[in-house]
């Protein structure tokens, strides 16, 4: 790739006295410019040159230009060793013993073929009328997701359910004070042969008319094995 560099001082010409042969512009000069403009154009990209969206999430090609937009799709089709979302805001759920998304952690990429690990850590506003509920939802069944839960701070008590095992499956908490908990989360999961995404779910384990609170700062980590 070149840059056109002018090789005639053209103007410097106009000061010359009438009758300097310098002074003529011959056509050997426009040659020697416009041999130089097309060297520098023909080397230069076009705006064909930039890269598709194929091209940005394959990562195959070093002849395109790379697009704001094309970046954030190379990096949104690629995964890391190590993922970690937490929640940057609350969230609430009220009166729902059904398990939902959390806002925050979810799409988790998952390769195929390979084993993750999870820990995470929860701060929790929890009642002791609707307790807890927390599930995973998968794209694509893992071949194996074992979670365990256990109570970091906080007045409260893991009851029977406290291992999640199987993608559909639930585990629970039940709080004795409507205080604050903290959750401590680790588990594996395993993949097969066919690649998905990942996210947690929680809700309460009885519906009831209170906050259930998730709060900001509340993380879940996977990491590749």
């Amino acid at each position: 790739m070149s840059d056109y560099t002018p090789t005639t001082d053209f103007s410097a010409k106009d000061a010359l006295l009438t009758g300097n042969p310098l002074k003529k512009i011959q056509g050997a000069d426009i040659d020697a410019e416009f041999d130089a403009i097309e060297t520098a154009v023909a080397t230069k990209y076009d705006s064909a040159d930039l890269a598709t969206q194929a091209q940005a999430e394959g990562g195959t090609s070093n002849a395109v230009l790379m697009t704001p937009l094309r970046t954030a799709q190379q990096l949104a089709g690629q995964s890391f060793d190590t993922v970690t979302k937490s929640k940057t805001a609350n969230e609430t759920v009220n009166n729902s013993a059904t398990p939902q998304d959390d806002d925050d952690m979810a799409g988790f990429t998952i390769d195929a073929n390979t084993d993750y690990a999870i820990t995470g850590l929860f701060r929790m506003q929890a009642k002791a009328a609707s307790d807890l509920r927390f599930g995973t939802n998968s794209s694509v069944a893992p071949d194996t997701i074992v979670m365990d839960f256990h109570i970091g701070a906080g007045s409260a008590v893991i009851t029977s359910g406290d291992q999640l095992n199987g993608d559909s499956d639930v585990a629970f908490v039940t709080t004795d004070t409507d205080t604050e908990v903290l959750i401590q989360v680790w588990g594996m999961l395993k993949q097969g042969g066919t690649g998905g995404t990942f996210t947690l779910q929680w809700s309460q384990w009885t519906a009831q008319v209170e906050n259930t609170v998730m709060q900001s700062g509340s993380f879940l980590t996977l990491s590749k094995i």
